[in-house]
């Protein structure tokens, strides 16, 4: 395994040989480290004085990129595999940190304030495995809506989802948005959404907003605080994208 890494490592242009090395001690103290994932706890199981986690983690690393190649050695052409996309919630304590909120916890059915993080993954599809691509943390700005930074997300990743020969993306019903899918149709590929227990599953081709959950919303109302009538009028059949 360390022989795989090192050889998608040599062929990152834009990582140099010191990275390099500190990356493969990196991937070799997250497996057997115990406990959380902090500098001064990784490097008590490495041989990395903490400074150095803390000076490499400013330097940048695509890990996209790296996920890439590592899945592309994993899975051959032969192998039938999707695109997935979804949020997960993490509880997190305290008000400094930064993209604290108020977001849905699917585990509890209601929103709760934490943190969130969008992970685009790749679904091979026989073996029922998946494997993460991407995920960055959701991080509210002003005039700029959560759908908007969900699609986002997938356009910054369409040149690796290309790389990978991937022609569906599958998302729940949440993602069943205007904002989402007109963004998604710029690519030429498919979507596969999700529609709620009561509606069928539809198929968009693509030709090439979640709101803050203020405090005191009632969970009744759903993810973002409104009712199922209003979360509708910002849904479109995703069958009538194919047309576009």
């Amino acid at each position: 395994m360390e022989t795989i890494v090192k050889t998608i490592l040599r062929s990152m242009s834009n990582v140099k040989k010191p990275q390099i090395n500190f990356m493969l001690s990196l991937f070799a103290v997250l497996v057997v480290f115990q406990g959380k994932a902090t500098f001064t706890n990784m490097g008590r199981y490495s041989p990395m004085n903490e400074k150095r986690f803390r000076r490499w983690s400013y330097k940048n690393f695509n890990y996209s990129e790296f996920n890439t190649e590592l899945i592309s050695l994993s899975l051959t052409e032969d192998n039938e595999k999707i695109a997935a996309i979804d949020a997960s919630f993490m509880s997190k304590s305290g008000g400094k940190t930064e993209g604290l909120g108020w977001y849905y916890n699917g585990s509890a059915g209601e929103s709760q304030r934490g943190l969130e993080v969008s992970t685009l993954c790749i679904v091979d599809l026989k073996s029922n495995t998946s494997y993460a691509l991407d995920s960055r943390q959701t991080i509210d700005v002003e005039e700029v809506s959560r759908v908007d930074q969900y699609a986002q997300h997938v356009l910054d990743i369409a040149p690796n989802l290309h790389q990978l020969k991937i022609k569906y993306i599958a998302a729940d019903a949440y993602y069943s948005k205007v904002k989402f899918v007109s963004s998604l149709c710029r690519l030429r590929t498919q979507s596969l959404v999700a529609q709620s227990r009561t509606c069928p599953l539809f198929l968009v081709r693509w030709s090439g907003a979640r709101h803050t959950i203020p405090p005191r919303a009632s969970p009744s109302m759903g993810r973002t605080g409104r009712t199922e009538n209003q979360r509708a009028e910002n849904r479109i059949p995703i069958s009538g994208c194919a047309n576009r």
